[in-house]
């Protein structure tokens, strides 16, 4: 292959890379949004209970790149049953709780 040759392609490679990079950094950006606005509420409200949350991030579901919000509150062990929500309000029966603990999340 000839050195022109060879120049065009990896021209061609580089242009070819660059617009799929694009493309990934758009696609992420738009979910990154969307977690800026959901903290934006929790910087602007004192409390966020769970219906505020909800009601708050059910139309940013639709949004592309969005499969889903985590509802994860810090609790004292002590106040945990008197906060947590009812499991079928959460999620149906893929609700999870878990718990930081010093070896990390259970």
């Amino acid at each position: 292959m000839s050195v022109n040759a060879q120049d065009r392609l990896e021209q061609r490679f580089q242009i070819a890379a660059r617009e799929r990079a694009d493309l990934i950094i758009s696609a992420l950006a738009e979910p990154l949004k969307q977690l800026t606005v959901l903290q934006c509420l929790f910087h602007s409200v004192g409390e966020v209970d769970w219906q505020v949350f909800n009601k708050f991030v059910e139309p940013m579901l639709g949004q592309p790149g969005v499969r889903g919000f985590g509802w994860m509150p810090a609790v004292d062990a002590a106040d945990r049953l008197a906060r947590q929500p009812p499991r079928p309000a959460v999620a149906g029966s893929q609700a999870t709780h878990s718990s930081l603990a010093a070896e990390g999340w259970r």
